[in-house]
């Protein structure tokens, strides 16, 4: 079994370095072939609370 953890804080804002993060998790886990499941958690309080709004007007950066 896989975690991953989404940790952004304070509030676990969705941005560029999370998608990324993520993109780069789900790859990993892609390559294990021993995982028989995935759990998606956030860290402290929240699990993701939305976008991050410093990134708001700003062209979407992919991922």
């Amino acid at each position: 079994m896989a975690i991953v953890t989404i940790d952004n804080p304070p509030v676990n804002a969705g941005s560029h370095a999370v998608r990324k993060g993520l993109v780069a998790a789900i790859a990993a886990i892609a390559l294990d072939t021993a995982l028989k499941g995935v759990v998606l958690i956030g860290a402290g309080k929240t699990f993701v609370s939305g976008s991050d709004i410093k990134e708001f007007g700003e062209p979407l950066s992919e991922p």
